[in-house]
């Protein structure tokens, strides 16, 4: 069974759609559509520029709404991260598990 985790990094992998388009962004920059004239090479460069910012813009509502959607974990260590005692460390286990579950 999927969890919020899987969910996350499905999200996370759709978000490469703006990676993609950038790539494309520089294919295009470079010049290699020999069939297309500056003006439209122009052009074509402009939509995927608009195409990508409208993805960036969606995925970032997405993941947003994603976190919103997630309680926070308060860690009961003044909210360290990599240095938690291993009495602490089972406490978010035990937190998480109930939550998988």
């Amino acid at each position: 069974m999927k969890d919020r985790f899987d969910l996350e990094q499905e999200i996370m992998g759709c978000w490469g759609i703006t990676d993609d388009l950038q790539h494309l962004l520089e294919h295009i920059d470079k010049g290699n559509f020999d069939s297309l004239s500056p003006s439209d090479t122009d052009e074509l460069a402009n939509i995927v520029m608009g195409l990508r910012h409208i993805y960036e813009m969606k995925f970032t509502r997405l993941f947003d709404t994603f976190s919103d959607c997630i309680p926070e974990l308060e860690s009961p260590s003044d909210n360290r991260l990599n240095d938690v005692t291993p009495k602490e460390w089972d406490q978010v286990s035990k937190i998480l598990y109930s939550e998988v579950k």
